[in-house]
């Protein structure tokens, strides 16, 4: 049996690609809360279109404050 948080990292997944931006926020925050594990993600949507999500992201990784993360947000066009 897969753990819950693993489970739903898969929607949540498929949620980053939706149109409607609204989703990928709701998914951004999501993987926020399930800590380091899906940086990738979070990474991934900090070049998001609509600016709410890529706030999101870089809120999520500045709370999360892994070395990943930390280059992620240096090399990010919204923190330049």
């Amino acid at each position: 049996m897969k753990r819950p948080s693993r489970v739903a990292v898969e929607p949540l997944s498929s949620a980053l690609h939706s149109e409607v931006p609204r989703q990928r926020l709701y998914a951004v925050n999501a993987l926020a809360m399930m800590g380091p594990a899906n940086q990738d993600l979070l990474i991934e949507a900090l070049s998001d279109t609509a600016y709410p999500v890529r706030r999101a992201a870089r809120q999520a990784l500045k709370a999360l404050n892994t070395p990943e993360a930390r280059e992620a947000l240096s090399q990010s066009a919204d923190n330049r």
